[in-house]
């Protein structure tokens, strides 16, 4: 009888060890990572969209997705992101199995693609020799540029180049060692079909130069007790100068990049757009995208954001002009900013810059 009973335990336990054998799950996942085509860099932030079931979900910092628990068959993946071209996968989930959805999206055409670092150069007597940055803000090749309209006081060199995708190209421009007195001029700096402006103001009458000013020529003013956040410790930030210009009150920054390569895109934002931004003054009153214009690396907003690579070691200047600004108004209480990357990996510490307590001269 024991023998008996032994083996029908014996039995039972063969018969439930084969049954969880055969058991399988009876549903799948798809996992995937949505990398620029161009660089592999992982994309945050994208729009990933599953067919049929409608689910949708967002890639991570490291552009990866996950979707769960699917029944097993045929799916569409589409993805979305800002600046790319949205692109479709077919992905198939097998049952108790993980389907690979790995996606390349690829950057869009854009039309502006020329930028300069600074849009105003100051010659002093003591500083006869300045350096601008020309930018290729674009995705979608190299650009060929020529520098005109230069008067014969002024030495440029280069006065032709081309600029790679991402990239920035020093030009050198020098005071004409027999220059006395003073002037001013406007060059160009042309491309197929755009051109930027930058203003020479010369003064071999006075001394000092650039350091601690807003190339105006004027005393940019003290700004110590102004406080700064800036938006990862990646980037640096800092106060030009903050003046009043009959009703306007203009805020000039600057945005350096004190890592050791460059940033390829670095997207500034006009103040209460999607990505949000807000000045107030110190008498509680706001200014929104209609009563602020925002300038950055000698750029006009396009589409809600001035886009540029940020050069290693570089200063990038920018330029905030907040309207109709009361006489009584002595500060600004903030400034801020919104600000991102993309095409480098990951994102900011923060989405915003920020400047606290800043005096108005």
């Amino acid at each position: 009888m024991r023998k008996l009973y032994s083996l029908i335990v014996l039995f039972a336990i063969v018969l439930l060890s084969s049954c969880a054998k055969d058991e399988v799950n009876p549903f799948g996942n798809i996992y995937g990572v949505v990398v620029n085509s161009n660089t592999s860099e992982p994309i945050q932030g994208a729009r990933v969209t599953l067919t049929p079931t409608g689910k949708s979900t967002v890639t991570g910092n490291d552009g990866s997705y996950e979707f769960v628990d699917l029944e097993a068959g045929a799916y569409k993946v589409t993805v979305q992101a800002e600046g790319y071209s949205s692109t479709v996968k077919n992905v198939t989930v097998v049952a108790g199995e993980r389907a690979i959805g790995d996606v390349s999206l690829s950057a869009k055409p854009q039309n502006t693609k020329l930028g300069v670092d600074k849009d105003i150069v100051n010659f002093t007597k003591d500083i006869s020799s300045n350096t601008i940055y020309i930018q290729n803000l674009g995705n979608a090749g190299d650009i060929d540029w020529e520098i005109t309209n230069i008067p014969s006081w002024l030495d440029v060199s280069p006065v032709k180049g081309s600029t790679g995708v991402g990239k920035s190209s020093a030009v050198t421009i020098k005071l004409n060692n027999t220059f006395t007195g003073k002037a001013n001029c406007n060059i160009t700096i042309n491309t197929s079909g755009e051109s930027v402006s930058i203003f020479i103001d010369a003064d071999k009458t006075v001394e000092g130069g650039n350091t601690g000013g807003d190339g105006d020529g004027e005393t940019s003013g003290d700004y110590s007790s102004a406080k700064t956040e800036t938006c990862d410790p990646e980037i640096e930030i800092g106060i030009v100068s903050c003046k009043r210009s009959s009703s306007n009150v203009v805020f000039k920054f600057f945005v350096k990049n004190i890592r050791e390569k460059d940033f390829s895109d670095v997207r500034l934002y006009t103040i209460g757009g999607t990505w949000g931004g807000n000045v107030l003054d110190d008498q509680s009153n706001s200014y929104d995208y209609n009563s602020t214009y925002l300038k950055f690396a000698g750029k006009n907003p396009s589409s809600g954001c001035v886009n540029t690579p940020l050069v290693s070691g570089l200063e990038t200047q920018g330029e905030l002009t907040i309207k109709n600004v009361p006489a009584a108004v002595k500060s600004m209480a903030l400034i801020e900013i919104a600000i991102s990357k993309y095409n480098d990996g990951g994102t900011f510490s923060e989405r915003t810059i920020k400047f606290k307590n800043v005096p108005i001269y």
